[in-house]
């Protein structure tokens, strides 16, 4: 290996923990738009792409995809990783392939572990900090099958009790900023000498020897070259992204870290610079390697130590101070706006942690056989490696009832809606009336009234008097009383809501299931269930009457109902145009002679027409000019069919009917149509050519796709 100078890129993926915490649902965000929300969205334009990253030749054709996962370090999330397993399952498995061929490539893998829900472990319990590192390990072996090596810390929030959780845990090193060092020393010297980011040696690993006897490896990245990628545009080309990599090498080991969403989020097209760079390196262009930092770590084991600056982060030049005070960090967006609400936050969440935690441990002495050693490892069952009936025999009393469970587990989701409510975003931005301070407090709201349904006490009125010290700069938000009456409240989910709710299912011949709730409709009754409860209630609808008043559904559920049931709708609406379209397309006549504008009595009609000529007519080319007119002046409706197009290209290629797939490729184009392949271009590529027969296939087929033919 030391032929090479070493480079390892890693990436920090991360969202806010966005699922409703009453029915484990993400809901529609309105910035988010045009997508649902906003881990749709960032997937779609970063951890997608970084999946299936486009190398293009000189004519615009794709002549290699790489999957970044397989070649970077990088960390994701369980919150994230969860929704991502769901909602997004050909990029969850493209990520862990990535790290499944990298223990193949190496031995060693090159996904981190994270603290289960991004919360500052600094600023935590002893107990809270070993939940979080404990369900981050349960989850991240349920999901790559092996233990992790290495685990990214928030914020890389650091003190000597979180680095020493992380070795009792054994995970064997973390990433630090190189601000974070403050002396350094060979392993059999006490000769300390003061460093800082300008004079540390970020080249090498250390080893921090903690006062518990153990020890833990860290690396600190490369503190120029990663505020490059996150601020100074070296993602806009691929070439001088590899320049700066090569200056800034000085040998042994390179370590990048950035937000793994530069890479196409904040940077559009960034992970094809990417792309670009892992290409070089392959190549080991310039005696550059690519290698992961457990691989790294193994065969150069530290040879220096360090002593690291205490209750430090990256993204705070003040310690710890984003996630407490009003410190002036913070993301840039609104210079004049004080962020004075941190204090009174956190007071408040620290208070309702503090019962919280009483009265676990009160009630749970009775039920669990040991409570910490059941919270500790709950992560195992919400990660489903065990079942909550395997979970209940092995930690809870003998001779507990179902009620005993029911009792048990609405403890355990209450702890985890508390911690859940600590998550790091909530002080990151700059005014608490942000949808991350909102998530939090939703969080705080589910875990306050499951301790009062099992036993607990109202501790509502004093949170929030604690609360309504929190100032919103927006004065139309007001202080934390106004955002928890006005905007927390009206979204809980009620008992009530959700007979409601079966209202609306039953008018509309709807079904909707959530992962928290689950609503069956039967004749007159309606079944709702908790499944993570072990809960399950059944009410006649007769007997409550609500007819589904929208008023009384609060924002969000309100919004996600207007999804669903639009979607339900636009399905008939374009069925119904496709259908006009058919009877009035033989009645079509081309342009006469002067004519500039479409007839009013057929303009609602073209949408249906212009699909019903890409999809079945079988003539129709004398109209192309009318349709082609209409397009042009209409964007919203080009983006809507566009929409529709690739919907019924993805129904082709998934039937295989190649022949119907180049005939609306053919006729989309000629129509001016902008169609996003990406991601028949993706299975085309993971497939490969051989595996389809060549004679139903063209030049203008992989011309359209932008696919070269070489594979």
């Amino acid at each position: 290996m030391n032929n090479f100078n070493f480079f390892c890129i890693h990436g920090h993926f991360y969202q806010p923990p966005r699922f409703d915490p009453w029915l484990d649902e993400v809901l529609p965000e309105g910035s988010a738009a045009p997508f649902a929300n906003w881990n749709e969205r960032i997937t779609r334009e970063c951890y997608e792409p970084l999946a299936f990253a486009r190398r293009l030749n000189q004519e615009g054709k794709i002549f290699n995809i790489i999957n970044c996962y397989e070649w970077i370090s990088f960390n994701f999330g369980p919150t994230l990783l969860t929704w991502m397993e769901d909602k997004a399952p050909q990029v969850y498995a493209r990520l862990i392939e990535g790290d499944r061929k990298s223990v193949q490539r190496s031995g060693y893998g090159n996904a981190l572990a994270q603290a289960y829900h991004h919360i500052i472990m600094p600023l935590t319990t002893d107990l809270d900090r070993d939940v979080e590192i404990s369900w981050a390990i349960a989850d991240f072996e349920h999901r790559f099958g092996r233990r992790p090596q290495g685990m990214w810390l928030p914020e890389t929030g650091v003190d000597i009790p979180t680095l020493d959780a992380l070795a009792r845990a054994k995970i064997e090193f973390t990433i630090l900023a190189p601000r974070q060092a403050m002396a350094v020393a060979d392993l059999d010297s006490e000769n300390w000498i003061s460093v800082d980011e300008t004079s540390l040696d970020t080249s090498i690993p250390y080893l921090v020897n903690l006062p518990s006897g153990q020890s833990i490896a860290v690396f600190f990245y490369n503190g120029s070259l990663s505020h490059g990628v996150a601020f100074d545009n070296y993602l806009r080309d691929g070439e001088r992204f590899w320049q700066k990599i090569v200056s800034a090498h000085s040998g042994g080991l390179l370590t990048l870290a950035t937000d793994g969403e530069s890479y196409g989020h904040h940077f559009k097209f960034g992970e094809m610079a990417l792309a670009y760079v892992i290409e070089q390196a392959l190549k080991n262009r310039d005696a550059i390697k690519l290698v992961n930092l457990a691989s790294y770590l193994h065969r150069n084991p530290p040879q220096k130590k360090v002593r690291i600056r205490e209750k430090t982060s990256w993204s705070c030049v003040h310690g710890l101070m984003r996630w407490q005070d009003d410190c002036g960090c913070t993301a840039g967006g609104h210079p004049g706006w004080r962020q004075s609400w941190r204090k009174p936050l956190r007071r408040a969440l620290n208070y309702l942690k503090y019962y919280v935690d009483e009265h676990f441990r009160r009630v749970g002495r009775k039920l669990f056989k040991s409570p910490d050693s059941a919270l500790l490892d709950y992560g195992k069952c919400l990660c489903g490696k065990v079942s909550q009936e395997e979970f209940g025999h092995v930690y809870l009393v003998p001779g507990a009832s179902k009620k005993d469970l029911n009792l048990a587990f609405s403890l355990l989701e209450m702890q985890r809606f508390a911690l859940a409510s600590f998550a790091s975003c909530a002080w990151f931005f700059d005014d608490i009336g942000r949808i991350e301070p909102l998530n939090s407090l939703k969080n705080a709201l589910r875990s306050m009234e499951l301790m009062q349904e099992s036993g607990g006490p109202d501790i509502e009125e004093p949170f929030v008097q604690i609360l309504e010290e929190a100032f919103s700069n927006d004065p139309g938000v007001g202080d934390g009383r106004n955002i928890w009456i006005n905007m927390i409240k009206p979204n809980q989910v009620t008992r009530k809501k959700l007979v409601s709710l079966g209202h609306v299912l039953q008018k509309n011949s709807m079904r909707l299931d959530f992962s928290g709730v689950k609503l069956f409709l039967k004749e007159k009754q309606i079944t709702i269930v908790w499944p993570k409860l072990l809960k399950e209630e059944k009410i006649d609808l007769e007997s409550e009457r609500g007819e589904g008043d929208t008023q009384e559904f609060g924002p969000n559920l309100k919004k996600y109902l207007l999804f669903k049931l639009a979607r339900q709708k636009q399905g008939q609406m374009w069925r119904g145009l496709i259908r006009s379209g058919e009877d009035l397309f033989p009645y079509f006549q081309p342009w006469e002679e002067g004519q500039t504008e479409v007839f009013d009595q057929v303009k609602d009609f073209l949408p249906g027409l212009i699909l019903h000529y890409i999809f079945f007519q079988e003539k129709g080319e004398d109209f192309i000019n009318y349709l082609k007119k209409f397009l042009s002046a209409n964007p919203f409706w080009q983006q809507k069919i566009s929409s529709e197009v690739e919907n019924g290209l993805w129904d082709c290629f998934y039937n295989q009917n190649w022949k119907q797939m180049t005939r609306i490729m053919e006729r989309s184009k000629t129509l001016g149509l902008r169609l996003d392949l990406f991601k028949i271009q993706n299975e085309i590529w993971q497939r490969g050519l051989k595996k389809f027969d060549s004679r139903f296939f063209s030049a203008f087929f992989f011309d359209t796709v932008s696919l070269c033919l070489e594979f």
